[in-house]
């Protein structure tokens, strides 16, 4: 049997790296359980939009599985919004962590279902006194009884108001406790989150029949 010895100064010097992954399986522990969190608040989301507006939504199925197709795509476009930041930065030679990215931009979508709630509310409310206050939150959508007729660009930044500037802003703030610069990570959020607008409204117009130029 080999004994081993260990002097005291070794054993303090072990304690602060025990404490720090102690600290850091609590901080994990932590996000797993805000990102499960948001998720959620997704899938509610989108049961309460299946339920108001079911002619939308009613391929999907019953309101819950509505719901949970729509936090599944959620998460599969936050986790590819990841990967697109950490190639970018990746090609700048910075090494981001992927997880934190991911994580964190779940938890800033919960501004984005936010946004959602409160358009969802406007529509609700039938009381026209209401909606301005809810449009500032959710964008002018909040304003719409049916985003039919609206045009594809219209429809693509309707979300635009002070819930999508905080999502824009947790993103970029993601990118920057990661490493990235901070000026830099606000402009290219900012950019990838107009572009991402321009090429859903020109889609939406394309899959309408018409010129998303007017043509």
């Amino acid at each position: 049997m080999t004994i081993e010895f260990f002097d005291d100064d070794a054993e303090h010097d072990a304690l602060p790296d025990t404490r720090t992954r102690g600290a850091r399986l609590l901080a994990n522990a932590a996000a797993a359980v805000l990102v499960l969190g948001t998720l959620v608040y997704w899938q509610q989301t989108g049961a309460r939009m299946a339920m108001e507006h079911p002619e939308a939504m009613n391929v999907m199925g019953e309101p819950a599985v509505a719901g949970a197709w729509l936090a599944f795509g959620q998460l599969l476009g936050n986790l590819m919004e990841a990967l697109l930041y950490y190639a970018w930065w990746r090609a700048l030679g910075l090494r981001l962590s992927w997880a934190s990215l991911a994580a964190g931009i779940v938890l800033a979508s919960s501004f984005e279902a936010a946004a959602w709630q409160a358009a969802l509310a406007a529509r609700a409310a039938g009381d026209d006194a209401w909606r301005p206050w809810l449009a500032i939150l959710a964008g002018p959508r909040a304003l719409w009884d049916d985003a039919a007729g609206v045009g594809g660009l219209a429809v693509a930044f309707g979300g635009a108001g002070l819930l999508a500037l905080l999502r824009v802003g947790s993103t970029a703030e993601t990118q920057a406790r990661a490493g990235a610069p901070r000026s830099r990570a606000y402009a290219l959020t900012f950019a990838a989150w107009l572009v991402f607008r321009l090429v859903a409204g020109f889609s939406l117009d394309l899959l309408r029949g018409y010129s998303p130029l007017g043509g």
